[in-house]
């Protein structure tokens, strides 16, 4: 983007309902990136995870926002590794993990990809990194 301000939400909702021994898992991560400083700044975040009527189910929610207030342009080196994070996120979500593998490995991924955003662009900038914890 190239504006004034900001504004963006971000979701994951896992649901299962009256069904036995399933798993859900639903994963969302955001990168807002401005090309310029915005002057305003609205975002919001949020995961749940339900089971409803459900016997042996496993259910999680995970969402992170990374919210960069700098004027940012990402290399194409920095576009890759944050290309290669997303499929092992993908490959997360569809995987027979346990939900707390999963929760573990998406923490990691959330770190490397608060790393790239830190340092992407010219050196150190203010990184607002949000997030809410996951639930099963």
């Amino acid at each position: 983007m190239f504006s004034g301000s900001v504004d963006a939400y971000n979701e994951a909702d896992a649901s299962s309902s009256n069904c036995t021994g399933c798993r859900s898992v639903a994963i969302a991560f955001q990168i807002v990136a401005d090309g310029r400083v915005p002057s305003y700044v609205n975002v919001g975040n949020n995961a749940s995870a339900v089971n409803t009527d459900c016997v042996n189910c496993q259910t999680l929610g995970v969402a992170y926002q990374f919210v960069i207030a700098k004027p940012l342009v990402l290399t194409w080196y920095d576009r890759s590794r944050l290309w290669a994070i997303d499929m092992k996120l993908w490959s997360l979500q569809w995987s027979y993990a346990s939900p707390d593998y999963v929760a573990n490995r998406v923490q990691q991924l959330a770190d490397e990809t608060s790393q790239i955003l830190a340092n992407a662009g010219h050196g150190y900038w203010p990184l607002v990194h949000r997030y809410l914890t996951w639930r099963h």
